[in-house]
């Protein structure tokens, strides 16, 4: 059987491109009997990770945005394809598919594989969830969001998301020592990751602290501009820019922040508690609250209350004891590699089975 892994537009860049590679390269050297193909309905901005890909993934590239091209390689795709699972992690190619299918009695199975929330975002159509025959979530917020529009629990299968676990720990900062916050990420003001939000909460926070911020952005202009206007966080800033792996550059941390407006399941919370760093993040739909335990691995705030956040951080700096490094990278047992490609394979074996 061959099954077709199909995208809409990459960066190339992101954590979506990082799971890929896993599930992809697992499944090509593990499940064999099957064969695979990457369909890039829109293209990849940046294009060294697909040298990554096993050599026995096929690649299909339309390399072009154009709304028009886009439909006319999507409908030419569908019709001719020789896949028998076509799974799908945007939402007009689910329907575009579905369409293709009713119309030339195409025999494939389409499967949904989404990696954002599906509530209040322009690029997602939640209507094309009923043209799928079965849906892979990402988080247990997600198949909530599912079930929400009314998709039947047995056609939902949680699988989150996967993250290899380190050997090298993270280790915190000592007593008496500067407390060290770092964010990971896109910059992005006002955006997703609304660092606005993150620079409020830091803006009157006392205490010996510095951030680091490793990511590249639209936002960076504006977030400077921020801290202009409130020079009391200038010598506690630091930009590294992008950065390919960021945890070889980080010697200390104390808490890892997240204060998205929305997520899948952020995969920086994961490969931070996998090196033993306990994160504070946003309880934004969705993915934190399956990974934070409040207390013991982080901390959860309300989504977007800044006084909140600036509480967490706080706790921080005057030396809150999480569970140590360890049992910090051992609380997320569930999402490591081994443990997460074990349900995949049990998934998509029974999908194909259906």
């Amino acid at each position: 059987m061959k099954i077709a892994f199909v995208t809409p537009f990459l960066s190339g860049q992101g954590g979506t491109e990082t799971v890929l590679l896993k599930v992809l390269n697992y499944l090509a050297q593990n499940m064999t009997n099957h064969q695979y193909e990457l369909v890039l309905t829109e293209g990849s901005q940046h294009k060294q990770w697909l040298k990554r890909l096993d050599r026995r993934i096929e690649i299909t590239e339309n390399p072009t945005r154009n709304p028009i091209t886009v439909r006319l390689f999507e409908r030419h795709y569908f019709s001719t394809t020789p896949a028998e699972l076509i799974i799908s992690l945007g939402s007009r190619p689910i329907f575009v598919a579905s369409q293709v299918r009713d119309h030339l009695k195409r025999p494939y199975k389409i499967v949904s594989w989404i990696h954002s929330t599906l509530k209040n975002v322009r690029w997602f159509d939640p209507d094309s969830l009923q043209h799928a025959d079965a849906h892979l979530a990402i988080s247990s917020g997600i198949a909530d969001q599912m079930k929400d529009y009314g998709i039947a629990a047995d056609r939902i299968y949680t699988i989150y998301n996967p993250v290899t676990p380190c050997e090298a720990l993270i280790p915190r900062s000592q007593p008496g020592e500067t407390t060290r916050f770092i964010f990971v990420g896109r910059i992005q003001y006002r955006g997703q990751k609304d660092l606005k939000a993150l620079l409020g909460g830091l803006q009157n926070l006392r205490g010996d602290w510095t951030i680091d911020f490793y990511g590249a952005g639209n936002g960076l202009n504006e977030c400077k501009d921020f801290i202009k206007r409130h020079p009391q966080l200038k010598p506690r800033v630091r930009w590294h820019g992008w950065i390919t792996d960021p945890w070889a550059e980080i010697q200390t941390a104390d808490a890892l922040l997240l204060s998205s407006k929305f997520e899948g399941l952020p995969m920086v919370l994961l490969e931070a508690m996998s090196h033993g760093i306990p994160c504070v993040s946003s309880d934004c739909p969705t993915g934190p609250a399956d990974i934070i335990q409040d207390g013991k691995n982080g901390f959860l705030y309300p989504l977007g209350n800044t006084g909140k956040l600036h509480h967490a951080l706080d706790r921080v700096v005057q030396g809150y004891e999480f569970d140590d490094e360890e049992t910090i990278r051992a609380s997320i047992d569930k999402f490591y590699d081994q443990n997460y490609f074990t349900r995949v394979q049990e998934v998509i074996e029974h999908i194909v089975r259906q």
